[in-house]
């Protein structure tokens, strides 16, 4: 059984509900997910990434992300942000619990689709997966999607910047440090963040 369908589940619980799951790239947020996937079954995933991946495979574009296939690239970005606009639409005109996941990166974006959904009655919450960059560089190469360093560099220094932002904007943020040093602790950070979100589900 795919993630996805797994994390949907057959039934809809949780009616207006949505958690936002947000990291830099390489932070971990997949590891994460499926340990939690337990406490986020019955949610509707709002994803671009899954829909770009797709559309990037269909039109057979490289995850080395070459510059001569950048139009292309950004054609089908574009394309993906239009279909899952469209996707968190339809759920929340039906009230649906929502897992939406980013990186975090736009600031913006996050306050605005927040914004939309507490006009339409949801609470809203976020889960952070933090990590340090050395961690972030090392996942990224053993990805299949890989990314330059650099673009992790800057990203990561943004995404980092942002942490403190989404402190102030939601009233709760679940951080998960996810680094390399922290694995030990891991389990019990997942524990905690658990019991946390059963609690904002309720």
């Amino acid at each position: 059984m795919r993630l996805k369908e797994f994390l949907e589940g057959p039934h809809d619980p949780y009616q207006y509900k949505a958690i936002f799951f947000a990291g830099s790239p390489g932070a971990g947020k997949t590891y994460v997910a499926r340990k939690l996937a337990g406490v986020f079954q019955g949610l509707k995933q709002v994803n671009m990434d899954i829909i770009f991946k797709h559309l990037m495979t269909k039109q057979n574009l490289s995850w080395k992300m070459p510059p001569e296939e950048e139009p292309e690239r950004e054609k089908q970005r574009q394309r993906s942000k239009e279909l899952v606009a469209k996707q968190q639409q339809s759920y929340t005109d039906s009230g649906l619990g929502l897992l939406i996941d980013s990186t975090g990166r736009i600031l913006g974006t996050v306050r605005r689709i927040k914004d939309e959904l507490e006009d339409k009655g949801y609470k809203t919450t976020m889960i952070f997966v933090n990590t340090d960059l050395e961690t972030a560089l090392r996942r990224n190469r053993e990805r299949e999607r890989t990314l330059p360093d650099k673009l992790i560099h800057q990203n990561y220094d943004v995404i980092e910047q942002r942490l403190g932002e989404y402190q102030r904007m939601f009233n709760d943020v679940h951080l998960i440090n996810n680094s390399d040093s922290a694995q030990e602790q891991l389990p019990e950070q997942l524990e905690q963040v658990e019991k946390n979100i059963r609690k904002f589900l309720q």
